[in-house]
């Protein structure tokens, strides 16, 4: 006896799609109010200023948001630096995360000071505007 096994080919069977002519059209948004008809409809409010502190005096982890950068990038030399050490000198280190503190330190030290400089220059301009309007 012969056993024959027919076998359908699945690829062949194809799937109708709607052509994207035959698409419904979008709609088109509502029109707009002009410029001048929102500021007519609107009462200007004044808002007295606020003193706002620069976005690098934000506090993360407690400490302004530009000494945290500092402490990362610091970290991360540090344990660049007991790498290269490592691959120049062929000496191991052995635990690189002391470097990393090191870096972490002297990082968080040259931001925290330079924080302290751009505090200083703000404070001097904000006297001398006071000053001008008086």
């Amino acid at each position: 006896m012969d056993d024959k096994t027919t076998y359908q080919d699945t690829d062949t069977q194809t799937t109708e799609q709607t052509p994207a002519a035959d698409a419904p059209e979008t709609l088109s948004p509502a029109p707009l109010e002009s410029d001048t008809e929102i500021q007519a409809t609107e009462p200007e409010e004044v808002m007295p200023e606020e003193e706002q502190a620069p976005p690098f005096c934000d506090k993360v982890f407690g400490m302004p948001r530009l000494c945290v950068y500092g402490v990362f990038i610091g970290y991360g030399a540090g344990l660049v630096a007991a790498g290269l050490f490592t691959l120049i000198s062929g000496i191991d280190v052995g635990v690189t995360s002391i470097p990393g503190f090191i870096g972490a330190i002297v990082g968080y030290l040259l931001c925290n000071r330079q924080v302290k400089r751009i505090l200083a220059q703000a404070e001097t301009e904000k006297k001398a505007a006071l000053e001008k309007q008086s």
